[in-house]
């Protein structure tokens, strides 16, 4: 079983640094949480240095790869100062070395798949920058390319959760851990679509056009439609894999449930606020919602068959 690594140090940053998404980890049985926790925190550092618009793009993209460089073990150097992001980032990114050093110490099993994900973000991001300093824009034209982006930088988390969740209770037969990580998939696929949506304009003014077709002055609703179905379909198949999943503790289901509905209510909140969303306005749901999501998370975690009534199509299945 995998020690406990992280400190209340590590823990207060963790919190600082992650949002809603503490409130799955912090329910993660502890076997699981460090290795979950680690890669979100190198993961998030980063994101934070790809953000750095201080930063020239060379600078970013270098110490991107030196972030893959120590993956394979070589050291890694003082990351560039960054001002412009608040304390706890900054102090994310000078202490990666120090995280580095933590996810050596994982046992090997854990410790191959946090290494592949966060591998896969990376080089996710150094592309990313690259196509950014060669034609100044990044702009995915079509559903599948943007899908595919969404995968470099979430789905394939969903499915690193659930290759952890299946060292400890392997699925019953091939075909059923084929359909949990396509389930896992989608959740992060989901997560990802939700992302974009609520950040659109945000990421317009960092010359970045995820969303294929999408046009932010409200002439493309049937589009915005598309998307937020498709995201809505993804989230709900996440949650009929949090009751679906075998063998696993009430606290692994509240910790996948959860993001789902949190996602969901996120959809919502974009639908009934429109005109503000269009006009540039970053919406968030309220606390009050945000309870809402964790008490349904919990009822779903003690009556998983509630869970296995979705489908992946939007709708709750009639079984």
């Amino acid at each position: 079983m995998t020690e406990e690594l992280l400190d209340d140090r590590w823990r207060a940053l963790l919190r600082a640094t992650s949002r809603s998404f503490y409130l799955s980890l912090r329910c993660v049985p502890a076997r699981r949480r460090t290795a979950l926790s680690l890669g979100y925190l190198l993961a998030r550092a980063a994101d934070t240095l790809a953000d750095a618009g201080e930063l020239a793009l060379e600078q970013r993209a270098a110490a991107l790869r030196a972030l893959l460089a120590a993956l394979r073990g070589a050291p890694l150097p003082a990351a560039p100062p960054i001002a412009a992001v608040d304390a706890a980032h900054r102090e994310l990114v000078a202490r990666a070395p120090e995280l580095f050093a933590l996810l050596a110490r994982l046992e090997p099993a854990q410790r191959a798949p946090t290494q592949r994900v966060l591998a896969r973000l990376l080089r996710g991001m150094c592309r990313e920058l690259d196509e950014l300093h060669r034609v100044g824009v990044v702009r995915r034209s079509t559903s599948v390319q943007t899908l595919c982006w969404a995968y470099r930088a979430a789905g394939c988390v969903g499915a690193f959760w659930d290759e952890l969740l299946a060292l400890e209770r392997p699925p019953r037969s091939p075909r059923t851990r084929r359909e949990q990580r396509r389930q896992a998939v989608r959740l992060g696929l989901g997560l990802q679509q939700v992302n974009l949506l609520r950040d659109a304009h945000e990421d317009a003014r960092r010359s970045r056009h995820l969303l294929a077709g999408l046009a932010l002055d409200g002439s493309t609703p049937d589009v915005e439609r598309a998307w937020t179905a498709r995201a809505r379909a993804d989230l709900r198949c996440g949650l009929r894999y949090a009751g679906e999943i075998d063998g696993v503790a009430r606290r692994d289901r509240f910790a996948i449930a959860l993001p789902a509905r949190l996602g969901l209510a996120t959809l919502g909140r974009l639908e009934e606020r429109r005109p503000q969303w269009l006009a540039g306005e970053r919406l968030k749901i309220s606390r009050g919602a945000v309870r809402r999501e964790l008490a349904l998370a919990f009822l779903d975690a003690l009556f998983p068959a509630r869970l296995r009534r979705f489908d992946g199509s939007g709708a709750r299945s009639s079984a």
